[in-house]
This record gives structure tokens, C-alpha cells and sequence, in this order.
């Protein structure tokens, strides 16, 4: 029963972790590894000094809430990383122009796909529809290569 409080301290953990893992994924597959190595800098600089402030602050209450403070230092590094990525995501995503896939199709008339979305194959499907047989292309590259 000793345990329990550090287990519920380190709980958090892996939930903050697998966003920040996501995050970390973003920059390497962008092969920009700044952000990945300065997150882990504030990640383990958080983690000892959350750890360890808690459990200072924790130890008059006993040694079990002593330990689930510290173990709650992997959470909290985790937190304060995941808010530096998340916020050089923001900066990122703005300056390569990511959209959300809606915004996408409803502002790029010219790049459509009409196998897409499920509305768009139905569409495609009916009988009196000239471009029936082409649901994985675009129209317009579609008629632009009937053309030639």
C-alpha cells in the first residue's frame, strides 16, 4: 500500500509522453532535430525539478506522498516539453501552410480529387456520370490528359 501514491504519481506519465512522442515524430520526419533535442532538455530539467520540489514539499506529509511526488516529476517534464513542441507545431504549421483538410478542399477548387471523399465516389457511380470509371483520379487532370 506503500506504493500507491507513486503509482498514481507516474500514471500520468504515458499519457504525456505519447504526445510529445507524436510531436518529436513531426520534427524528425521533417529532419529538423532542434526542437526534438531542446525538448528533452526541458523535459529532463523539468522532470528533476518537479521531482524534486514535490517531493521536498511532500516529505512532512510521509514518505508515500514524498514518492508520488517525485514520480509525478516524469508527468510534469512531460507537460513542459509537450508545451514547447506544441507551440513550435503552431509556428511550423503557419509557415508551411498545413490546413486542416476541410479548409483544404473548400479553399483549392483546382486540386479536388473526386475519390476522396465517399460523397464524391457516389457521385461517381452513377450511371449517367461521363467520368464513372475514374474515381481515383481528378477531373480536371483527367480531362486535361483526354485532351492530349
Amino acid at each position: 500500500m506503500k506504493s500507491y501514491y507513486g503509482l498514481i504519481g507516474i500514471s500520468f506519465a504515458p499519457m504525456m509522453v505519447s504526445f510529445v512522442s507524436i510531436f518529436r515524430g513531426f520534427f524528425q520526419g521533417l529532419q529538423n532535430m532542434t526542437p526534438s533535442g531542446t525538448s528533452q532538455i526541458l523535459e529532463q530539467i523539468g522532470r528533476v525539478i518537479i521531482g524534486v520540489g514535490l517531493a521536498y514539499i511532500l516529505l512532512p506529509k510521509g514518505i508515500e506522498y514524498s514518492a508520488g511526488g517525485a514520480a509525478f516529476g516524469a508527468a510534469g517534464g512531460a507537460m513542459i516539453a509537450c508545451i514547447y513542441l506544441w507551440i513550435k507545431y503552431i509556428k511550423v504549421r503557419k509557415e508551411m501552410g498545413i490546413k486542416k483538410i476541410k479548409d483544404f478542399f473548400q479553399q483549392n477548387d483546382k486540386l479536388r480529387c473526386y475519390g476522396v471523399q465517399e460523397k464524391r465516389n457516389f457521385l461517381l457511380r452513377k450511371k449517367n456520370n461521363p467520368n464513372r470509371g475514374v474515381p481515383l483520379f481528378c477531373r480536371r487532370s483527367y480531362e486535361e490528359a483526354k485532351k492530349r
